[in-house]
């Protein structure tokens, strides 16, 4: 009898935690506050691992949570640590904020800046974008071919792959935002990279060491 209340108990505890972790997710989704429109889906909620490399040569790995604004193109990033929830949010009009647990000065999360939640952004809804080629030669980055296209936002300068006509690569001011392993999505109704790196702006403008890797795990539409 004994046994079967501590194994009912357990059953108990671990049904606790996964509603927990539920109304956690439920819980994101409202404090995005996704403005409605005709678009559908009106959002896309990506999950995922995140590494963030260290200037010391060291990893720092986290699990994440991405959502997508499709109607005004804002996102929400939910970052879970051992010690609580970090959420930095890009907001339509360009607004850069953070709530959370309290980040010291050496957390490896402070690498998160409105440039780089926006290539994170720019990098999952790039596919749906409208784009021409500017007339000019290509240029070799990551051993690949590319043109720059006539898109430009925030500052961001797009590019669109010779061999597979995607736009893959970002170029920011001081990031280069690269996609890869491109995988068809419902939720999209697109491709989306399941995997974005990026990197910092080395010499002669070219891609220097790695900042972080996504590495998508699931994405779904609401």
């Amino acid at each position: 009898m004994k046994t079967f209340l501590l194994t009912f108990t357990a059953m108990l505890g671990t049904l606790f935690f996964i509603g927990c972790r539920a109304e956690q997710k439920q819980e994101l989704l409202s404090q995005q506050s996704c403005q409605s429109c005709s678009i559908s889906p009106s959002s896309v909620q990506a999950e995922g691992v995140m590494t963030i490399f260290k200037d010391d040569g060291s990893k720092f790995f986290t699990s994440q949570t991405h959502l997508i604004c499709l109607c005004d193109n804002s996102i929400l990033i939910k970052t879970t640590t051992a010690d609580g929830e970090a959420i930095f949010k890009l907001d339509a009009n360009g607004n850069f904020n953070y709530s959370g647990i309290s980040l010291p000065a050496n957390s490896p999360l402070n690498i998160f800046d409105k440039q780089i939640a926006g290539l994170i952004l720019e990098m999952l809804i790039a596919a749906k974008s409208d784009h021409t080629i500017i007339n000019s030669d290509p240029v070799n980055i990551y051993g690949q071919w590319y043109h720059k296209t006539s898109t430009q936002k925030n500052g961001y300068a797009f590019y669109e792959n010779l061999d597979t006509n995607r736009l893959d690569l970002i170029i920011s001011k001081d990031y280069f935002a690269k996609g890869y392993d491109y995988k068809n999505s419902s939720a999209l109704t697109a491709v989306f990279p399941a995997t974005i790196e990026i990197s910092s702006v080395g010499k002669n403008n070219s891609p220097g060491v790695k900042v972080l890797k996504i590495e998508y795990t699931d994405i779904m539409a609401h």
